[in-house]
């Protein structure tokens, strides 16, 4: 029973995304989400009160892989560099299965009518912010960056530029590697702020130490598993509400 709840709150969610996506956050109702579903809007109110606690949802859903990301490269110790590379592998893998989620964590301004949505968001974006800032400044202690740039200047330059990659990634629709591409961009943008050339280090597959490259980074990238390609094959799926 109580894997039934949660797969039904996982296909509302999915929905809501989608429906995001298409219609943006102003398209989003319960009788849109119930329509696509093929359920009641009854059986959707005994998942979430209103619009707004699904917004909410699948932002939690964001801080929860969050921490798994950030508890995965605490644990295993990762240099700064391997730290934040595996970091933004593994968001892009992440939205290469799913490019809809995109529109969730990349346009912030779609929740200025929702304002706990909206501060919700912020907060997710200030951890990754906070997350990559301490991994640059543990870079820098250990002489891995320069220190002529400071850690602010770093972060900005790094989220940015990533940032500005996905948003043109969505305005192409999706029609080039993202992982490819923004593992190269770091690539280059790493080895300007190194004190020392580490060859091939970005190769794929070569990123990682031997432990954590092929049963971490799966492990990662599966787990969330509502948001991937299986998670979304669920959308489709019908079930008496």
């Amino acid at each position: 029973m109580a894997n039934n709840y949660m797969k039904r709150k996982d296909r509302i969610i999915l929905t809501a995304v989608e429906i995001i996506d298409q219609l943006g956050v102003q398209g989003l109702t319960i009788r849109e989400i119930a329509s696509r579903q093929e359920i009641s809007e009854a059986a959707i109110y005994r998942h979430f009160a209103n619009k707004s606690e699904i917004l909410l949802g699948t932002i939690d859903y964001f801080s929860s892989y969050d921490a798994l990301l950030f508890r995965t490269i605490e644990s295993q110790n990762m240099k700064a560099w391997e730290g934040i590379t595996f970091l933004l592998a593994s968001y892009t893998e992440y939205y290469e299965n799913y490019p809809a989620i995109t529109a969730v964590t990349f346009t912030q301004e779609a929740f200025q009518l929702e304002p706990e949505a909206r501060e919700r968001m912020e907060n997710v974006i200030d951890n990754r912010l906070r997350f990559i800032k301490q991994m640059v400044i543990k870079g820098q202690k250990e002489g891995e960056f320069t220190r002529d740039i400071c850690s602010e200047g770093i972060v900005d330059i790094i989220f940015g530029t990533v940032q500005f990659i996905i948003l043109r990634w969505r305005a192409k629709n999706y029609d080039f590697a993202l992982k490819e591409h923004v593992l190269s961009t770091l690539s280059i943008l790493i080895e300007a702020f190194s004190t020392v050339k580490l060859e091939n280090r970005f190769a794929w597959g070569g990123v990682f130490n031997q432990e954590v490259s092929s049963s971490t980074f799966d492990s990662v990238l599966t787990r969330p598993g509502l948001f991937l390609e299986k998670g979304k094959d669920q959308v489709n799926e019908k079930s008496e509400g």
